[in-house]
């Protein structure tokens, strides 16, 4: 969440006049791979469930952060692994706090 809030800050004040940029690695990432680093965050394995495909689904899917990096000067630093650990960590304090 902190590139992408450094993504959208860069935007709010550099001319981008309504132009789309995307604010990823540029890394694709599959569903297999981020269930591996679930797993190996939390230190036990998880077991996905898995469905056949569905029409529309996107095999794969990249963001080009070319035009971000070139209009902003925005990369994204933050590793898949990482923002797991961070989301997971946030989601576990809160879900610690009482209601």
């Amino acid at each position: 969440m902190a590139d992408i809030a450094e993504g959208l800050e860069l935007a709010g004040v550099k001319p981008v006049n309504g132009a789309t940029l995307n604010l990823g690695s540029g890394q694709a990432t599959t569903v297999n791979e981020v269930v591996r680093l679930l797993s190996d965050i939390v230190g036990r394995p998880i077991r996905a469930a898995r469905q056949p495909e569905r029409p529309g689904d996107i095999r794969q899917s990249r963001a080009d952060g070319s035009k971000a990096k070139e209009t902003l000067g925005f990369t994204a630093k933050t590793s898949v692994r990482e923002g797991l650990k961070k989301t997971l960590d946030a989601a576990r304090k809160r879900a610690a706090r009482p209601s």
